[in-house]
């Protein structure tokens, strides 16, 4: 799932508000994937 990551990963300071969006929306996607892995 790095291709999730590298969207948050790129931004400017004018998208510095969606960057922060889009790291919550990261970090979520990350916590459903770990429940996943330790299935």
């Amino acid at each position: 799932m790095n291709k999730v990551r590298s969207f948050s990963v790129s931004r400017t300071k004018k998208d510095d508000k969606t960057a922060s969006v889009n790291k919550e929306y990261t970090v979520k996607i990350e916590n459903n994937n770990s429940k996943y892995k330790t299935r």
